[in-house]
């Protein structure tokens, strides 16, 4: 597999500050998978770089454990299902620019992962359930009166 694709996989597991042995500097945003692996082909590696990747790894393997847990449980609620689902729908316009590169893959993510996209998502995913409960008990008749009276048509 590509050392590159590795170390994005870990992402933020994946970087760390590092001074390097019998220097006097220190280097931000080491990306300890790529920086460890020339090191095998050079000879160079050391006892600290070898922990260092496997601390890296055991983090992301802990972290994918985690994330697997909270996934199956979320497969069992159907509220979630549908909150997920409206959230899926409302991204497709968003998706469509990420696809044009129009904006980014990052910025895709961050709207997705902002709190107002949330928010927004779930009031209408609320809206919609309770419009579709109004018109299952009442019926389509009846809830197209009220929603008459209540934009003033009728």
């Amino acid at each position: 597999m590509n050392v590159s694709k590795i170390q994005s996989y870990v992402g933020s597991f994946g970087v760390m500050s590092y001074k390097p042995a019998f220097q006097n500097y220190m280097i931000s945003n080491y990306q300890i998978i790529i920086n460890t692996i020339p090191k095998f082909r050079e000879g160079q590696v050391e006892s600290f770089d070898v922990g260092s990747v496997d601390d890296c790894l055991l983090r992301y393997i802990g972290h994918l454990e985690e994330y697997q847990k909270e996934t199956q449980r979320n497969l069992r609620n159907p509220i979630i299902w549908f909150r997920e689902g409206f959230r899926e729908i409302l991204s497709i316009p968003i998706f469509i620019l990420s696809w044009f590169g129009i904006i980014s893959d990052r910025t895709l993510n961050s709207i997705k992962n902002s709190l107002i996209y949330k928010v927004i998502s779930g009031l209408i995913a609320l809206v919609t359930l309770v419009s579709g409960i109004v018109t299952i008990i009442v019926g389509y008749d009846q809830s197209l009166k009220l929603i008459k009276k209540i934009i003033g048509i009728e």
